[in-house]
């Protein structure tokens, strides 16, 4: 993902990222690139510190960017010394190494503004029914266009009768 990017451009999103509106440049507010920033994660573990700020499972890429660039260039040099599979947690320390250390790239970032912070918290909902508050705040809140969502558990239809988060995007 990380050299389709920074040769063609574009946009990433993983099998598993679940779209709720319709994405577009606009969007983007004409940045050069963008993520999913300030995401309000149900994910707390100390390894995943930088889960509120960048994600590999959606990247964009509209213009040429550095971030990109330094990516496949410190990717070239792991694969230079290791021959293995890159997890995505890899990626995401890369890019807050990135930021941390130069100030070209932290100002990258800085353009990129706070977007769809409910990103990751429907798929704690996929078992529950669609008449849950959270799933009505999450489903409607307009600043988040996609839901991350996974295809490593099993989801019911139905919960209490009812017609669950998960049978509903079936």
């Amino acid at each position: 993902r990380v050299y389709i990017l920074d040769m063609y451009g574009g946009i990433w999103l993983d099998a598993t990222v679940l779209l709720n509106h319709t994405f577009s440049h606009d969007i983007a507010n004409d940045c050069s690139q963008y993520h999913a920033k300030g995401i309000n994660s149900f994910n707390n573990d100390f390894l995943y510190y930088e889960s509120h700020n960048w994600e590999c499972y959606f990247l964009a890429r509209f213009d040429k960017t550095n971030m990109y660039f330094f990516l496949k260039q410190a990717l070239e040099i792991y694969w230079k010394k290791h021959n293995s599979e890159v997890d995505y947690l890899f990626l995401n320390h890369l890019a807050f190494l990135t930021r941390n250390n130069s100030e070209i790239l932290r100002s990258e970032y800085q353009n990129i503004p706070p977007n769809n912070p409910e990103i990751e918290n429907m798929y704690s909902l996929l078992s529950k029914s669609t008449s849950s508050m959270e799933f009505q705040r999450i489903i409607n809140d307009e600043r988040t266009t996609m839901f991350k969502l996974n295809h490593r558990h099993d989801f019911y239809g139905i919960d209490k009768k009812e017609k669950t988060v998960y049978a509903y995007f079936r």
